[in-house]
């Protein structure tokens, strides 16, 4: 973050703005699309990027919860009178399945096939170099053994934040999705999907061709069914060998 000491945030009823030592951007409430928090800060996002707070910015509680409560607001103001609701929560063996799914039919095989294609590589390239120092000291074949092995260690060790597996509650209409839960809330138009993938158990909604959002069917009861028909009207079937819509629909102009 540039200008990490010297930051300012200012509030309204109508706008928001940060300023640095580089300028000031304002921007109206009606732009922001996700308001996310933890334990030590509040996360604002809009189409033109982040913004983060820690809390310990805000002098009391009873500010800090305004300000949670304008921002909130915002977000509701922007969903749909006529929008209607689901309930779930995901399960890892959903996780699984979506990864799967996504493997099989979404194109993520070629993110495995990646790694197992450079692991190949590796692996050849420290056969010979082992090889190469067949002749030499001991101590060299340890050392490259060790190097070797710590690489290994180090991409093992890599942290990777685990999925919080909240309840979350989806309202849809016409206009998009609206998500929310403990920690989140997320206005999605329907602009922002490119497609989605399916199969009996669940729905993926993708974003970009890396991240998508998981719906498990067994929810989609009740209103949840009007959805299913509703994502279908919206967007198009995925497929990752030509991920942006548009290009399909100009190819489908095209005379044959």
């Amino acid at each position: 973050m540039h200008c990490a000491n010297e930051r300012v945030f200012e509030a309204d009823d109508s706008t928001f703005s940060t300023t640095c030592k580089c300028g000031t951007v304002s921007r109206p409430w009606g732009e922001l699309v996700q308001l996310s928090e933890n334990e030590h800060f509040l996360s604002l996002v809009t189409r033109g990027g982040a913004i983060v707070l820690p809390k310990s910015a805000f002098s009391t509680a009873a500010q800090l919860t305004e300000f949670r409560a304008l921002a909130s607001s915002t977000l509701n103001q922007n969903k749909p009178l006529t929008a209607r609701h689901f309930d779930f929560r995901c399960t890892r063996d959903d996780l699984r399945s979506a990864r799967v799914l996504h493997a099989l039919k979404g194109g993520g095989w070629r993110g495995v096939l990646k790694q197992a294609s450079t692991f190949v590589c590796v692996s050849g390239g420290f056969v010979v170099i082992w090889r190469g120092l067949a002749s030499a000291h001991s101590g060299a074949r340890f050392g490259l053994m060790g190097g070797a092995l710590a690489v290994v260690l180090l991409r093992l060790s890599r942290w990777r934040p685990k999925p919080q597996l909240l309840p979350l509650r989806v309202y849809f209409s016409d206009d998009g999705l609206y998500l929310q839960d403990s920690v989140n809330q997320v206005r999605n138009p329907w602009s922002n999907f490119i497609g989605y993938l399916e199969d009996e158990k669940l729905l993926l909604l993708y974003y970009n061709p890396r991240v998508y959002r998981l719906i498990p069917k067994r929810a989609l009861v009740d209103h949840g069914s009007e959805f299913h028909q509703l994502v279908s009207e919206k967007l198009p079937p995925y497929d990752y060998r030509d991920p942006i819509p548009l290009s399909r629909e100009l190819r489908a102009k095209q005379p044959a």
